[in-house]
C-alpha cells in the first residue's frame, strides 16, 4: 500500500490518461489539457517529463487549465518550458486560483510571449486538420456561432447549466483528486468525492463529456493512489 504513497516534489511520473469522445468527429483530433502545474525550484524534472509527453503525444491542440508557478524559481522553468515548445502552434491558456496570487499579468504576458492565447473569460475559434473547433475560456459563452467541435475549457470543476447542450468536450482540474484516493467508485475518487461533487475522473453528461484532471503538481507535495496526469483526448 506505502508504494501508492508520494511525498515530496521529485517523486511520482506523469501520466497520460486518454479518453475519448463519445461523438465520433473525423481526422483523428488529439487535444492535450494541462492542469495545476505549481512549479517550484524543484519542478525541474517534472518540466521535462511533459516536455517530453507533448513530444511523444503530438497533439493538435494544447490546453493549459491554470495553476502554472508557485514561486519565482517556478516562473523560470514555466519559461524553459515554454521556450522549449516555441514556436508551436495552436496553445491555449486560462487562469487558475493560484495565478492570481503569484501574479496574473505577469503570467499572462509570459504565456503570450511565447505564442500561448489567453481566452481568459473569452474564445478561440481556430481550424485543425479542416475543421473548425471553438474553445471557451472559464465562461460559457453566449455565442451559438456552429463549430465542428466545441470546447468549455475551465480550471475549477462545475458544470455550468445548459452546457450539456452546447459543447462537445468540457475539461477542468483543480481538485487534484483531493490527493489521497481510498477508493473509486465507478468514476467518482473517494473520500473527495463527499466534499466535492465533481471529484471525478470524467462523465458524460447529455452531448458533453465532462472530463477532470488530478493534475501535474501540488503545492502541498503528498499523494495517495492520486497519480499525477494530463489529459488526452482523442476523437
Amino acid at each position: 500500500m506505502l508504494n501508492n504513497l508520494e511525498v515530496g516534489h521529485k517523486k511520482g511520473k506523469i501520466e497520460v490518461r486518454t479518453v475519448q469522445l463519445a461523438r465520433p468527429i473525423p481526422s483523428g483530433i488529439r487535444l492535450l489539457y494541462i492542469s495545476d502545474l505549481h512549479f517550484n525550484r524543484f519542478s525541474g524534472r517534472r518540466a521535462e517529463q511533459l516536455a517530453d509527453i507533448i513530444s511523444a503525444q503530438k497533439p493538435d491542440l494544447l490546453l493549459w487549465g491554470g495553476d502554472y508557478a508557485d514561486t519565482n524559481a517556478g516562473f523560470a522553468i514555466l519559461r524553459e518550458l515554454l521556450s522549449s515548445l516555441s514556436p508551436r502552434p495552436h496553445m491555449v491558456a486560462v487562469a487558475g486560483n493560484h495565478d492570481h496570487f503569484f501574479g496574473i499579468r505577469k503570467l499572462t504576458a509570459l504565456l503570450c510571449d511565447y505564442g500561448v492565447q489567453w481566452i481568459e473569460n473569452a474564445s478561440v475559434q481556430m481550424s485543425l486538420r479542416e475543421h473548425t473547433v471553438r474553445i471557451d475560456g472559464n465562461a460559457v459563452s453566449k455565442d451559438t456561432s456552429s463549430a465542428m467541435l466545441r470546447i468549455l475549457c475551465m480550471h475549477r470543476p462545475s458544470f455550468p447549466s445548459g452546457a450539456e447542450n452546447q459543447y462537445d468536450l468540457a475539461l477542468a482540474g483543480h481538485l487534484h483528486g483531493c490527493q489521497f484516493v481510498f477508493w473509486q467508485q465507478g468514476s467518482a475518487l473517494f473520500p473527495g468525492r463527499w466534499f466535492y461533487r465533481w471529484n471525478v475522473l470524467e462523465k458524460q453528461i447529455g452531448r458533453c463529456l465532462f472530463v477532470v484532471s488530478r493534475g501535474v503538481g501540488d503545492t502541498l507535495p503528498l499523494r495517495f493512489n492520486c497519480p499525477r496526469e494530463v489529459v488526452l483526448v482523442k476523437s
